[in-house]
Order: C-alpha cells, then sequence, then structure tokens
C-alpha cells in the first residue's frame, strides 16, 4: 500500500504575472495545478513555476473577473483562451516570504513533484498555496 506525502508551499510572483493575481482570486480551493521546473532562471537553481488551466475559472466568476482585468489588457474572453496561465512560483526554500511559517520550499517539492498533483488552496489569511500530494510506494 503507497503512502502520500503532503508538502505544502507558498505561491508567489502571482503580481508580476498580469492576468494571474486577478485569476488567483477567483479560482476554488482545490483547483489543479501544473509544476513545471524552470532550469533557466536566474535568480533561483530550484524555481518551479505554478500554473492552471484557464478553463478551471468558474463560469459564476467571469463577470467579477471581467471587472478586476480592467486596465491589465487581458479580458476574460482572452484569459481563457490562454490555455494554462502562469501564476508564479512555489516559494524558494529559505527565501523571505516562508520565514515564520511551517511550509517548505521548491527545494523539497523538486524531491518529489515528478509523479505528483499538485492543488492550490488558501491558508487562513488568505495566502495562495500549492499543495503537493505525492504518492510513495513503501521503503521509498
Amino acid at each position: 500500500m503507497s503512502q502520500q506525502t503532503v508538502l505544502i508551499s507558498l505561491l508567489v510572483g502571482s503580481h508580476f504575472r498580469p492576468p494571474a493575481k486577478q485569476v488567483l482570486a477567483h479560482l476554488p480551493s482545490f483547483t489543479s495545478l501544473r509544476l513545471e521546473q524552470e532550469d533557466d532562471n536566474p535568480y533561483d537553481d530550484n524555481a518551479i513555476r505554478v500554473y492552471v488551466d484557464a478553463q478551471a475559472i468558474p463560469e459564476q466568476e467571469y463577470e467579477a473577473l471581467e471587472q478586476e482585468l480592467s486596465g491589465t489588457g487581458h479580458d476574460v474572453d482572452t484569459v481563457r483562451q490562454l490555455g494554462d496561465i502562469w501564476l508564479g512560483y512555489v516559494a524558494a526554500s529559505g527565501g523571505k516570504p516562508l520565514a515564520g511559517t511551517k511550509y517548505v520550499g521548491n527545494k523539497e517539492f523538486r524531491d518529489v513533484f515528478w509523479d505528483s498533483r499538485a492543488e492550490l488552496r488558501f491558508d487562513g489569511q488568505g495566502r495562495a498555496l500549492v499543495v503537493l500530494l505525492a504518492e510513495q510506494e513503501p521503503g521509498v
């Protein structure tokens, strides 16, 4: 029987990637995420990008999202056509955003995320979290 490892990190950098911040505000907890290594990142050798499928935005959120997208150069129709939306990054291990939290960072994620499922959640302060659910065989 396999065991499940759960790793949790902050999702950071969404404010640098319009329309990520606006989209993130309209996604429900447990939305599936896609993770991708960014080996050529000049600032962090362990960088992991976080993506969401644009179709994961609930239809009942379109009107409010449309208002928030004003001034970003995007609208709901163009956002929905993007396919995957780059939301930001898994927080860097040892970086300032993780200081004083119980969360882990991208180094810990890189060790296990290849055969894992990732999903969006939010903590009690409303911060976006990347939750990694990794199945591990006994003895691994």
